[in-house]
């Protein structure tokens, strides 16, 4: 089986698929001496899970005894979590499925490249929990420089994407003003819910008013 998994997010991993697909074809029929195998893509999915249709998909035919090696491009490429990596090896050892990274240069069929395959797994667990890191370390600073990080614009308000700034939507405003008014009067979620459906007021999105959206 050839798994790989490239993230439509970043160019460079896109653009790279053709030239991993065609490595790991050369890697089967050269150091595998095959030309029997299957090739499993998963486009535009994160390695930090294993939720990926494609992985799944090489699972189920794995657990059938459809193959005897598993060959990925980097060990990061299927997966980033180590304990859902540990999971899926334990299984491949138990099926008898020997694991192969082309581009680490080792197969867990010796010794030594088990042992190279758990080290280099926490590193590439600890890079991607260090990005998690780095991403949370930014918002945190926007928000406190009173940037946006993103999200759905709130209601009563226009955001300009390119010079990154709000503005008062004008009829919204109306609107929540009349929202803060009625609540200051009826006290009730409830009520004032009902009162502006029965006015013939909408949401952005064109729904009635609910408690929950007011």
């Amino acid at each position: 089986a050839i798994y790989i998994r490239v993230s439509t997010t970043h160019q460079i991993d896109k653009d790279s698929l053709p030239m991993q697909r065609q490595d790991l074809i050369a890697y089967a029929k050269l150091m595998l001496n095959t030309d029997d195998y299957v090739i499993f893509e998963d486009a535009g999915y994160s390695g930090k899970n294993t939720d990926r249709p494609k992985f799944q998909e090489m699972m189920s035919q794995i657990r059938q005894g459809a193959f005897s090696h598993l060959l990925v491009w980097k060990i990061d490429r299927i997966s980033r979590n180590l304990l859902d990596f540990a999971t899926m090896y334990k299984e491949l050892k138990d099926l008898g499925v020997v694991f192969v990274s082309k581009n680490e240069q080792f197969d867990t069929s010796t010794a030594m490249g088990e042992a190279m395959l758990k080290i280099i797994l926490v590193f590439a667990e600890l890079e991607r929990n260090m990005t998690s890191e780095r991403v949370t370390a930014t918002m945190i600073s926007r928000a406190s420089n009173g940037q946006w990080n993103g999200g759905r614009v709130p209601y009563g308000y226009n955001y300009d994407y390119e010079t990154k700034d709000f503005s008062i939507n004008p009829i919204e405003a109306e609107i929540v003003r009349l929202i803060h008014d009625k609540y200051e009067e009826m006290r009730s979620l409830v009520r004032e819910s009902r009162y502006l459906n029965e006015k013939g007021l909408r949401t952005r999105a064109g729904n009635l008013w609910n408690p929950v959206s007011l």
